[in-house]
């Protein structure tokens, strides 16, 4: 508890005239109160913010809502009296502090000087451009008062100062240990202020709870106090005007719980130190009423060139002990109210400095000072982060040995996030976040901004800030600054292409810059604000004393030089005058020891009553056998809550809700306005086939409704009555009410009738694509309106998760269903003010539940279950971006092996399967599955090499092939060869061969069987990729007989493939692959989530795909790795994708010599690569019916491998018994696993083998039985 004492009163106790009025309270106020204070004169301070004392600053994230407000087109969000204030506009935000101190509450209170050779610039003022020194004196002024120290040598080591020391050091740059003003020793200051020493908790820039930082409150402040200034607070001063020979303040009270009436008081001497933002808004407001100031006013600002920076999971500090490396921790994270150990205090906020103001060009120069995230965000900052890393997908810069610590690290954050997200804060202060540095870069912008009132909102304007060759410069040296230490760095989000390169400076400054005259600048040298737009006449008694009198940017924290300004301003206003202002201080003195509180008397615990009326209330909710459990469960909670023990009522209560999720499972609402513009003018009235033609056609119509003026938006409530739920249904459907405003329907907005939306639902059609539906029925003038909206979430191109949940694709159409008449399409966008109001919209219901019950039962407990269902909430839906968006990590994750294990198998149209295990000549055995159709046939179906032949019965499609042929009457075998899992061959350590083997023992063996089983004479054959080679080469070796008709699907004897292929045959890979060790001269397809697996899959992630082709499916990266891109992800749909795993089996290295020989060669040839099987003979033995198939975008063999063969066969034997088909739009496997395969490809495949049979040699017994 700080024994600090209140200083400030109740607006309502102001007099109505006082000598001196000071707007603000932060150091240019501060100085101003103080000094004038002193000088004996009649001094009142009006501050908009509440007073608030160490102790009384939020410490936790669940502070952190109450403590933000946000300015934004459309209103403020947010308690106006909350601390930190976010301007919110275009291009320039700005973080600002309410309350009494101002920004010095807020800020990391360090005190540089700038570089004197700035003070050369034209825009400053003469006296200081011909004298730069001039301001020396007041720079030790100000220090007498703010008592700078550097981080004391005695205290503990730093691992984050150590961090920035060591990036100096590889940049060869200066360092040094910043002057800030904290106190580091117990005492009583000068001011009568107690001040317990720091503990470097590095809670500074969310307020000092220990009461350690010099903020104006513990020094000008309470010095002002002290010499007879009244300070007020919750006062916000709206505008000021000259009323005969005094200054009238017009003032309103500023809180949500306060009087909205305004007063004003008047003054003879009006200070204005209420920041560059909020001292240009009052003389703003103060010309639109009539006062005469200069045009140069809002001109100037500047963002001090402020730029943030992150370097994540830093690795300088690590040790390597054998093939393991483990990094030693930085801190930098503040405490908040964790019970993190003493060795993770960071220390204060900002301790050094890389300073790069040695430039010859004094513009050019920057600083970067290292950081601590306060306490009240750490928690959130583990997830950000996480999902950082994964976008920026760059594991493997730091060496393949960090490669695997960094990953088991990622992948324990990732489940974490998965599995209890609500735990993630733990991650705060351990692992990769305990490892991570904040920088901060001050540099000199161009000052180009410009501050405005629109809707009596000061708002900055400057287009395009971001794009100033000093942000890409110190983002540069920023990035340098964190490799150096071994850290993925990150940029500020805001700062990115998606967010438009927006800029946010924690220190704003100008909008009423110092000049010679009105024509260069709003005020004197002196701070004394020119009266008029042209000329050296000034407004007797006003001036501006804080950062907006600053011309430009300082290029360092400018507390220091806006203090010293305001020393020099303030000291000439009191010579004008002839008041003598004493500057002596008192001494410090030894800190008095607290005084014990007085005891209170503990109210009489209240516990819940357990027992027979507990579950009678219980029962209404939950089951029989859960009453007694849950009863148990929340007497026990009421205990420890009542007892004081909130950690274990809190951990009770998430058992609970743990245990019975449903029940205990509150509601949850969100509102969300959406705008844009709709048409049907350029839009298809039908459906398109591509969707990028889709999206075009929205583009049309937004376009269009632009040009027409169609606009469109709307404020939408989306409801769930129980978050689990929501949360576990496949469908994540929530009820939509609210209004839809349509100009070309009616200028009154258009009520929902009935709505649904859909969050996050996966797209069937589409591999790794989500989207958010919006199905409403509106209330029309003329009839109901049916309006239909997506958002799809899915990597593309150069897309990003931002772009995605923030553009919402509108159709609207007449009547009911999406069957009428066209109104339009067109887009909706989401922006950030708007987003930012959305997330203040989020509430928790309860009403009627037993969550409720036991909140009405135990009130303390409602924050654990909002807090653990929000968590789980946001989990679901960061999730899901994840899964999108996350890179490698995603794939490490293996979503897709999780999601399979739960797919429901859809009831396929098959007859009971036959099973026959074959031992082949060589001992080994093939698999063969019967599917009894009829009479046609027997039709054998090969799959490619690894993969199971039950790919051709996947039931993740609509139709199969197996289907598709047994409904036309054949007798169908699927055909698992030796490489295949299904071929009752040992799994784990499945036998070696080659291709010949299967050519000459496993075919042979296949059509022996299927002859005798049937009683036919031959077979027909469906053989796809290595199925087809190997078919081939059987028949041309003439160790296969009976096969009346082929169909060659991909791979033939003259194969022709990418370039990627060729060189991995000419690096010879499949040498490589068997030297390594993790692989035990085997390859498996599927991860079972080993590290051995996570190393494997790390290394296929970083093999290169096609545009369009990547995805974070592991079988997907190490099939495209082993063989290249084997199904265009295009054609594949969401199941099937998620299915892949089940299609591959573990299989020898062996045979991968001979195919990367035959690749090499493009020619089948055998294990000793001989061409044993395109001689005259084998030709001779082929001429037989066949047809090729093969899909036009297929990367691995061309359809060029089958013209080759086509054209070697029909010089041979003639054109009559060969066909190709080409199918567009389709690759390799998916000719068959294809969504829409069964349209496409599989009536062609049908309609060949009728007309192969036909074709084939008269007299051929096609009996089957």
């Amino acid at each position: 508890m700080t024994m600090q004492k209140r200083i400030a009163r109740s607006l309502d106790q102001a007099k109505s005239h006082y000598t001196v009025l000071v707007v603000g309270s932060g150091y240019g106020a501060g100085v101003a109160a103080s000094r004038l204070a002193r000088a004996g004169q009649d001094v009142c301070i009006l501050e908009r913010g509440k007073e608030m004392l160490p102790g009384e600053y939020p410490d936790k994230l669940s502070d952190a809502q109450g403590a933000m407000q946000f300015n934004v087109k459309g209103g403020r969000i947010g308690s106006p009296d909350a601390l930190f204030e976010v301007h919110v506009n275009d291009d320039q935000y700005a973080l600002v502090g309410c309350g009494l101190g101002g920004t010095s509450l807020i800020n990391a209170n360090v005190s540089l000087e700038l570089d004197k050779r700035l003070l050369d610039q034209e825009h400053w003022p003469a006296v200081f451009r011909e004298n730069p020194h001039a301001i020396d004196p007041y720079y030790e002024r100000a220090r007498e008062m703010l008592s700078p120290n550097v981080y004391p040598d005695t205290h503990p080591t730093l691992g984050k100062l150590e961090a920035l020391e060591h990036s100096a050091g590889s940049m060869d740059k200066r360092f040094y240990k910043t002057p800030i003003n904290v106190t580091f020793e117990d005492k009583t200051n000068k001011f009568g202020v107690p001040q317990p020493a720091c503990t470097n908790c590095g809670d500074c820039v969310s307020g000092c709870n220990v009461g350690a930082k010099n903020t104006t409150l513990m020094n000008y402040l309470p010095d002002a106090a002290n010499h007879g200034a009244e300070v007020f607070t919750h006062a916000n001063v709206l505008w000021i005007e000259r009323d005969g020979d005094v200054w009238r303040v017009h003032v309103e009270h500023n809180g949500e719980d306060t009087a909205d009436t305004p007063l004003s008081i008047t003054a003879d001497h009006v200070v204005l130190g209420a920041g560059s933002l909020g001292s240009t808004e009052i003389l703003l407001r103060s010309r639109a009423k009539g006062l005469s100031l200069s045009d140069r006013l809002g001109t100037g600002f500047s963002g001090n060139g402020d730029a943030l920076g992150f370097a994540y999971d830093s690795y300088f500090k690590s040790e390597k002990d054998g093939d393991s490396i483990t990094a030693g921790p930085i801190y930098a994270m503040g405490v908040g109210t964790s019970d993190a150990a003493p060795e993770a205090y960071p220390g204060p906020c900002i301790t050094g400095v890389i300073d790069m103001r040695d430039n010859d060009d004094p513009a050019k120069g920057l600083v970067i000072e290292e950081g601590v995230v306060p306490g009240i965000l750490a928690a959130a900052l583990g997830p950000a982060f996480f999902f950082g890393e994964a976008l920026a997908d760059g594991f493997t810069r730091f060496g393949f040995d960090q490669i695997k610590p960094r990953l088991l690290d990622a992948k324990a954050m990732g489940e974490a996030v998965q599995t209890d997200p609500a735990s993630i804060a733990e991650w705060a202060y351990k692992g990769p976040m305990a490892r991570t540095q904040t920088y901060l870069v001050m540099s000199v912008d161009d000052s180009g901004g410009g501050l405005a009132l629109e809707d009596d909102r000061i708002v900055i304007h400057w287009t395009k800030a971001g794009e100033q060759r000093a942000y890409r410069r110190d983002d540069d040296k920023m990035r340098e600054a964190a490799e150096a230490i071994e850290a993925q760095y990150f940029s500020d989000p805001l700062w990115s292409e998606p967010m438009g390169r927006k800029l946010i400076t924690v220190h704003p400054i100008g909008g009423c810059g110092m000049g010679d005259d009105a024509m260069s600048g709003v005020v004197d040298d002196s701070c004394r604000v020119f009266a008029g737009t042209s000329g050296t006449d000034v407004h007797p008694g006003l001036y501006v004393c804080d950062g907006a009198a600053l011309p430009a940017a300082v290029g360092v924290n400018p507390l220091l030089t806006i203090t010293a300004v305001a020393e020099r301003a303030v000291e000439k206003l009191a010579l004008r005058q002839g008041w003598t202002i004493d500057y002596a201080l008192d001494a410090e003195t030894p800190l008095a020891k607290e005084m014990p509180a007085k005891a209170e008397v503990a109210a009489e615990p209240q516990l819940v009553v357990h027992g027979d009326g507990l579950k009678l209330s219980i029962a209404k909710w939950v089951g029989g056998y859960a009453i007694g459990p849950v009863a148990d469960a929340v007497t026990e909670a009421s205990k420890h809550f009542e007892s004081g023990a909130i950690d274990d009522g809190k951990a009770a209560i998430r058992k609970l809700v743990q245990e019975h999720p449903e029940a205990m499972s509150p509601g949850l609402a969100f509102t969300e306005t959406m705008a844009g513009h709709i048409s049907a003018t350029g839009c298809h009235h039908r459906p398109c086939g591509h969707a990028e033609r889709i999206r075009d056609d929205y583009v049309n119509g937004a376009a269009w409704g632009q040009a027409e003026s169609g606009a469109c938006s709307f404020r939408l409530t989306v409801t769930t009555d129980n978050l689990h739920r929501m949360i576990d249904d496949p469908q994540h459907r929530s009820q939509i009410t609210g209004e839809v405003l349509v100009d070309a329907i009616s200028p009154d907005p258009l009520p929902v009738r009935e709505g649904v939306f859909r969050l996050l639902i996966a797209d069937p059609d589409k591999a790794e694509s989500w989207k958010m539906l919006y199905d409403m029925v509106l209330e029309g003038p003329d009839g109901p309106i049916h309006f239909h909206g997506f958002k799809t979430l899915e990597q593309r191109g150069k897309s990003d998760p931002w772009t995605d949940l923030t553009t919402l694709f509108v159709t609207l159409r007449r009547g009911e269903d999406a069957n009428g008449e066209l109104i339009g399409r067109g887009v909706l966008k989401l922006g950030i003010d708007e987003f930012m109001r959305q997330l203040n919209t989020i509430t928790v219901h309860d009403a009627d539940t037993l969550v409720g019950h036991v909140i009405n039962l135990i009130p303390r407990a409602r924050k654990a279950i909002e807090a653990y269902f929000v968590a789980k909430f946001g989990g679901f839906f960061a999730m899901t971006v994840f899964r999108a968006y996350g890179g490698m990590l995603a794939t490490l994750n293996d979503f897709a092996r999780k999601d399979a294990a739960t797919l429901l198998s859809r009831t396929m149209h098959l007859p009971p399967p036959e099973r026959h295990v074959v031992a082949t000549g060589d001992g080994v055995n093939i698999g063969l599955t019967r599917y009894r159709g009829g009479s046609r046939g027997p039709l054998v179906l090969a799959p490619g090499f690894s993969v199971r032949a039950s790919s051709f019965a996947t039931p993740t499609v609509d139709e199969n092939l197996t289907e598709s042929l047994v409904a036309q009457g054949y007798d169908v075998w699927l055909f698992d060869y030796r490489a295949s899992a299904d071929s009752g061959n040992d799994t784990e350590h499945p036998p070696e061969f080659t291709i010949d083997d299967i050519a000459r023992h496993d075919w042979p063996a296949a059509i022996a069987e299927i002859r005798s089983v049937t009683g036919a004479d031959s077979v027909q054959a469906v053989a796809h990729c290595v199925g087809s080679m190997s078919l081939l080469m059987g028949i041309g070796a003439g160790w296969v007989t009976h096969v009346r008709s082929i169909i060659s699907s991909q791979l033939t004897l003259h194969p022709v493939t990418d370039w990627l292929n060729y060189m991995k045959a000419d690096l010879g890979v499949a040498g490589m692959l068997g030297q390594i060790s993790l692989l035990d001269g085997h390859i498996d397809f599927v991860s079972q989530g080993t590290e051995a697996d996570n190393e494997i899959d790390a290394i296929a992630y970083q093999m290169p795909v096609p545009e369009g082709q990547a995805c974070k499916n592991p079988t997907c990266r190490r099939v495209f790795g082993v063989f290249g891109p084997s199904w265009d992800h295009r054609q594949l749909g969401h199941d099937t994708h998620l299915a892949l795993g089940s299609m591959f089996s573990r299989v020898s290295l062996s045979p991968f010599k001979q195919l990367q020989e035959i690749m090499r060669k493009g020619l089948a040839v055998d294990a000793d690569g001989k061409p044993a099987y395109t001689d005259d003979d084998a030709a001779r033995r082929l001429a037989l019916p066949i047809s090729f198939l093969s899909g036009a975008t297929n990367q691995i063999f061309y359809p060029e491998s089958g013209q080759r063969t086509r054209a070697w066969l029909s010089e041979h034997n003639g054109k009559s018994l060969y066909r190709q088909r080409i199918i567009p739009d389709y690759g390799h496997m998916d000719l068959f696993i294809g969504r829409n395969a069964h349209r496409d490809v599989t009536p062609w495949i049908l309609e060949e083998l009728e007309r192969l049979d036909q074709q084939a040699a008269p007299g051929a017994d096609r009996k089957t039985g």
